[in-house]
């Protein structure tokens, strides 16, 4: 290679192998990595990747699916007091919920809680159960318990853990986005542009940031106290579609091929960064395969591919090393997205 690179892009496959908000973290901690080791942020985050790859990426509708069709199983088996299969059903919905997010109506999600609550009930355990109401009803202060036709004691129960909830004072969490003025929704609903402050009560929330013309970012807050800010990057979508020469490459190929060598080179003028790293993952032995090569498509120049063996979800320590390996980068005060 001729000259070092002094600007980067993170290109991650699609893949299955981590949730959506895990994969994120995983992007931005390459960032955070490389900005220790060589002085400048990369243009990351899966909000890019997913810029790239559009409906090539089916994952969010996928899982949306086979969510759909689980939580209608349990809802069946609950019914019908079959309370095996229902909690097989039920917990194989709420595991499928962090990876739908962008595709899921909050009526659904909401419908997951008071099902499961409804199970602990029938279990009785009314802790669990009340803990999930509560879930329910953060995501909607106003939903009832009547709404999914629960008995006298449910309902009680309910609206025991509704008041609960709502007796709290909310937090409050700011958002902000990159380009400012998206869009924000919460659990569905509009919150206006960011930067704006939403007031959450404790519980699992489904945060969205859009812009039109490019890719959207959602984060889902686990059932504890939210965040204090979030910061939602977005990145123009790709004015040629979506490379899909590129995506029948191996990043174990010997060399790419042309027509992905030219969407490679598009893409690295749209973003004006010198190079991409090409991000892969797989499931390795008691833990996760990261596969990373780097492509610096105005020098013709294609790195070896490199492989390491990571934890689930890897750490910081990992990321520097995998960092620290990548020999054609140099300190630069080159930088992505500004950091606040």
């Amino acid at each position: 290679m001729q000259q070092p690179v002094r600007s980067l892009a993170v290109l991650l496959w699609p893949t299955l192998e981590l949730r959506p908000d895990r994969l994120d973290d995983l992007l931005l901690g390459l960032g955070e990595a490389f900005r220790k080791q060589y002085g400048f942020f990369p243009l990351t985050g899966l909000s890019l990747s997913r810029a790239v790859w559009r409906e090539l990426d089916a994952a969010p509708t996928d899982c949306r699916r086979q969510f759909d069709r689980a939580l209608a199983e349990g809802r069946s088996a609950l019914q019908a007091l079959q309370l095996t299969r229902a909690k097989q059903s039920l917990e194989q919905a709420a595991q499928h919920l962090p990876w739908c997010a962008d595709v899921l109506p909050a009526g659904s999600a909401i419908e997951l809680f008071v099902r499961r609550g409804m199970l602990s009930l029938s279990q009785a355990q009314p802790g669990p159960a009340e803990a999930e109401f509560r879930k329910a009803v953060s995501l909607d202060p106003d939903v009832l318990g009547q709404r999914f036709a629960l008995t006298a004691d449910a309902v009680a129960v309910f609206e025991r853990a509704r008041r609960q909830l709502l007796s709290g004072k909310p937090t409050s969490t700011v958002v902000f986005s990159w380009p400012e003025g998206a869009a924000v929704e919460v659990d569905g609903r509009p919150a206006g542009p960011a930067p704006c402050t939403l007031a959450l009560f404790p519980g699992i929330h489904t945060v969205r940031v859009s812009l039109p013309g490019h890719s959207s970012w959602t984060r889902i807050l686990p059932d504890d106290l939210p965040p204090a800010e979030l910061r939602a990057w977005l990145f123009p979508l790709p004015a040629f579609g979506p490379p899909r020469a590129l995506l029948e490459y191996s990043l174990a190929d010997d060399a790419l091929p042309a027509k992905a060598q030219q969407q490679l080179a598009s893409l690295a003028r749209e973003w004006s960064v010198d190079g991409v790293l090409l991000v892969g993952l797989g499931r390795g032995e008691g833990g996760l395969e990261l596969q990373v090569r780097l492509s610096v498509p105005g020098q013709n120049y294609l790195g070896e591919l490199r492989v390491f063996r990571v934890k689930d979800p890897p750490t910081p320590k990992e990321l520097g090393i995998v960092v620290r390996a990548l020999r054609e980068f140099k300190p630069s005060a080159a930088a992505g997205p500004p950091r606040k």
